[in-house]
């Protein structure tokens, strides 16, 4: 079985709502679905520190964890 390329996304503008979308959705689980490997292109600590704030916002409840590349 030939294994599927992964597929990446980019969580765009800095100032756009990228970002959002990819932690909803990392924290649901969602990027599991697919079936192959999602990989998400963004700057770590500003993914970090979004995440902070939806978290002090009652957004989002938990950081979802990702790995550095």
């Amino acid at each position: 079985m030939t294994q599927k390329q992964p597929l990446l996304m980019t969580t765009g503008e800095p100032a756009g709502i990228g970002m959002d979308i990819m932690l909803l959705l990392a924290e649901a689980g969602k990027l599991q679905d697919f079936a192959r490997p999602i990989w998400v292109t963004a700057d770590a600590k500003a993914m970090q520190a979004r995440a902070d704030q939806l978290i002090a916002a009652g957004v989002l409840k938990n950081c979802p964890t990702w790995q550095s590349i």
